[in-house]
């Protein structure tokens, strides 16, 4: 192949040029999958790590607030606790409604975080049922002291109503079973009293069963004692006396056994604490499966970062690879181009010369090869 020497040296420039090109090329394929991967981590990796931490903070936090509401005995403080909750689940809700449009592109991550939505709600029904049954129990107790407190008054007061027959013109001789028989019920009083308020303390259901029987049995001896004794009232004709006891131990029935009674609230408080308590239980299983979910999907965060470090660290090393491979195979090839154009140059600049030199001797009987079609071929036709 017969090629000038202009058309040499651009060919050699032109392959040199186009290894440069695909070293670019390379380089900037190189340089896109960094910025992907940078981009991942920033976009989703980062993100889902901090969110993930938030939302199992945020838990901590709700769980602590329902542990400390479920010991609180004081309605305002309460209602506290439930405010600082209910800002929190505010705050979670908030987050996590991010956190699924952060990893709305990636299947196994926004999967995951729909079992966190699932159990946060199972999370939060029970957390807010702690808080309502919770409300109803200090209630229930608040009402439950009223009641009992009422119910000493009155038993004082129907006491004294009998013993002021003490006084009476017939006490030492027709009313003295009468006055024995009050001294009797005081102290029933006294006992149904006394057990009402270890009643409105005790959070035990059965210590509860066993001081409503007691308060049953002291009722019922009370019972016996109010009949004998408006019996023998009646008997000595003193109707108007034995009217007001009656009624006065109707009001004491009632505290003990009406549809708004001692027991009906005890038995309603202790209802709701029980339920309370199972639901404290609820949350914690709620809580553990949330951050037990929340650190799966740490972990797939994780997995992310791995996996886009792997890719830059890969790309670096790929990119590395193929530049050394190139920039070898470019100073070989320049090497080569180097030399093979300048021998298509010196040899011929030698033979001109050596031709030169025996024309400037006198001898014209020699010819330069005009075989070629490049410059020095031109240049010998014209010698």
């Amino acid at each position: 192949m017969n090629l000038t020497v202009a058309v040499k040296i651009i060919g050699g420039f032109a392959i040199i040029s186009t290894l440069l090109i695909i070293t670019s090329v390379i380089s900037l394929f190189n340089l896109s999958t960094i910025k992907g991967s940078t981009q991942q981590q920033n976009e989703l990796a980062i993100p889902t790590l901090k969110g993930s931490n938030t939302l199992a903070l945020d838990i901590s936090q709700m769980s602590n607030l329902t542990l400390k509401g479920y010991y609180q005995k004081d309605l305002t403080l309460l209602a506290k606790e439930l405010e600082k909750y209910k800002a929190i689940t505010n705050k979670f809700e908030s987050q996590l409604s991010q956190l699924k449009l952060i990893v709305s592109k990636e299947n196994t991550l926004l999967s995951n975080l729909k079992q966190v939505d699932s159990v946060y709600g199972s999370f939060n029904q029970s957390a807010l049922s702690l808080f309502d049954n919770h409300k109803i129990s200090i209630n229930k107790k608040e009402r439950l002291s009223i009641q009992i407190d009422e119910l000493e008054e009155k038993s004082d007061d129907a006491v004294m109503l009998l013993l002021d027959l003490a006084d009476h013109q017939l006490a030492d001789t027709k009313l003295q079973r009468v006055i024995s028989l009050s001294e009797n019920l005081e102290n029933q009083f006294n006992s149904i009293v006394s057990s009402a308020f270890e009643y409105r303390d005790t959070l035990s259901v059965s210590t509860a069963e066993l001081i409503e029987s007691e308060i049953s049995f002291s009722k019922s001896e009370a019972q016996e004692s109010i009949d004998d004794i408006i019996s023998e009232l009646n008997t000595y004709k003193l109707n108007l006396v034995a009217e007001e006891v009656s009624a006065a131990f109707e009001e004491i029935q009632a505290l003990l056994s009406g549809r708004d009674s001692i027991i009906n609230q005890k038995n309603a408080q202790l209802k709701a604490n029980e339920a309370a308590r199972t639901m404290l239980v609820n949350v914690g299983k709620s809580a553990a499966a949330a951050n037990n979910t929340l650190d799966k999907q740490v972990e797939l965060a994780n997995k992310a970062t791995i996996t886009a470090s792997k890719e830059v660290e890969d790309s670096v090393s790929s990119g590395k690879t193929q530049t050394m491979i190139i920039m070898v195979a470019s100073i070989i090839i320049a090497i080569i181009i180097a030399y093979f154009t300048l021998i298509s140059i010196i040899r011929p600049l030698s033979r001109v010369n050596k031709m030169l030199n025996i024309v400037a001797s006198g001898d014209l009987s020699h010819k330069l090869d005009e075989s070629g079609q490049d410059e020095f071929a031109e240049l010998a036709k014209n010698c």
